[in-house]
């Protein structure tokens, strides 16, 4: 395989292009392969955004805007909160997809 103009986001990706789609031809493995690195970003974001969410809710609405919160209130607060962070980064993916079209 050639490093020239190789990014290494890409490294494994391209591994799989190379060995599963242009040497052997076995597209369908390679296929399951890049569905483990889509199930693993999936992962990562997810977890983000849980904990994202759980910080604003906690820290901002019960320490700071409303001090005497009952504990079923931040339960609603980390719902919404969870809403405008998946908005939010939906909104960033939209503008990424455009900015490349582009």
């Amino acid at each position: 395989l050639s490093t020239k103009g190789a990014k290494h986001e890409e490294a494994f990706i391209c591994m799989i292009r190379k060995v599963f789609m242009d040497d052997t031809n076995l597209a369908l493995l390679g296929g399951i392969f890049l569905c483990g690195i889509l199930a693993a970003i999936m992962s990562t974001a997810d977890s983000q955004l849980l904990v994202t969410s759980s910080a604003v809710s906690n820290d901002l609405c019960k320490g700071v805007f409303f001090k005497k919160m009952s504990e079923k209130n931040p339960v609603k607060a980390l719902n919404a909160e969870q809403i405008v962070n998946d908005e939010i980064v939906r909104m960033e993916k939209i503008i990424h997809i455009i900015n490349n079209v582009m």
